[in-house]
């Protein structure tokens, strides 16, 4: 059975930053600091949380400090956004045990059917996931450019633009 919280401390989400090369992940603190400003999605399965998605408003992230000079690039890429309703999707993970059980979708369904709620229209979103276009695809996501080199890990990052509904994807699944 899956369930899902909007609400989770962040001292028990840390495992979800083991899933990420160490110039992406957050210490306590600074995933603390930074969930407060975020909308927050946790799926969990038969009440062990397996995933986590959370997004920040354009209008707040633009006013984020920009250390390193791919924040600038996010900046860049969402600033003609500003006047749009417009959440950027900071964030997605599937923890190792729960992969390739099709909950990526359902997660992302949720979580735009509540950003929906909170007034969002369009979704934005860099990845540098393997297989992403299947989730592009899934939110017919349009894919605005590529960056190489995405804060020094040698992957390329897609910048994506979705519009964001309460209903969720008639590609969606049942899980279980």
């Amino acid at each position: 059975m899956i369930s899902f919280l909007h609400y989770v401390p962040a001292e028990k989400t840390m495992e979800f930053e083991q899933n990420f090369e160490p110039q992406f992940r957050l210490t306590t603190e600074k995933k603390k600091e930074f969930l407060a400003k975020c909308e927050t999605t946790w799926l969990f399965v038969d009440h062990q949380i397996a995933a986590e998605i959370y997004s920040i408003s354009v209008s707040i992230l633009v006013n984020e400090p920009t250390p390193e000079k791919d924040d600038e690039n996010i900046k860049n890429d969402i600033v003609p956004y500003l006047d749009k309703a417009a959440a950027y999707y900071y964030s997605a993970s599937i923890l190792p045990n729960y992969r390739k059980q099709g909950l990526l979708k359902p997660l992302v369904d949720f979580h735009n059917q509540y950003l929906a709620i909170c007034g969002f229209k369009i979704g934005l979103a860099h990845s540098t996931a393997n297989g992403i276009e299947a989730l592009a695809s899934h939110l017919n996501a349009k894919q605005l450019n590529c960056r190489e080199n995405w804060f020094g890990s040698q992957r390329i990052s897609k910048f994506y633009e979705f519009e964001i509904s309460q209903k969720p994807s008639p590609r969606t699944k049942t899980c279980r």
